[in-house]
């Protein structure tokens, strides 16, 4: 079971899946079914604005739930139009297609423009194992795995 969430965790209403920021540095993102285009625009929308309010942040995405990420919603993903504000990615429960899929994105975008790319990327069983990686990348100081 996770822990409390802290005090100030900011909630944002997006379609279907959660998403939040709980400080002082996480992005807790848990996706249901498949992501269209529409919602990849509005996540980026908001992960960018983050970015600009509180620095570089961890995003961890539990996609555990998640069935597909069409070709559309990919291309969204990939077409950033400045550098994504993660510090690291953390993966929840990917399964071997959605590991090749998301491999695919960070790969695509790190090729087109590896200056909006610059983050580490790992993938881990469950949000327990996500928060004590993050845990001890912030005890490292930063979180760049590569």
């Amino acid at each position: 079971m996770a822990s409390p969430l802290p005090a100030d965790t900011i909630h944002f209403k997006w379609s279907k899946h959660v998403l939040r920021f709980e400080p002082p540095g996480l992005l807790y993102v848990k996706v249901f079914g498949a992501i269209t285009a529409t919602e990849v625009h509005e996540f980026v929308a908001i992960a960018y604005d983050l970015g600009d309010r509180f620095g570089r942040y961890h995003f961890l995405a539990d996609i555990v739930e998640m069935t597909d990420w069409p070709k559309d919603s990919r291309t969204v993903a990939v077409r950033a139009t400045r550098p994504y504000p993660y510090r690291e990615v953390v993966i929840v429960g990917a399964s071997f297609s959605m590991r090749v899929v998301i491999s695919a994105i960070i790969t695509a975008g790190r090729l087109l423009l590896p200056a909006f790319f610059e983050f580490g990327s790992v993938y881990v069983a469950t949000e327990r194992e996500a928060r004590a990686y993050i845990a001890e990348q912030r005890g490292r100081g930063g979180g760049t795995s590569g």
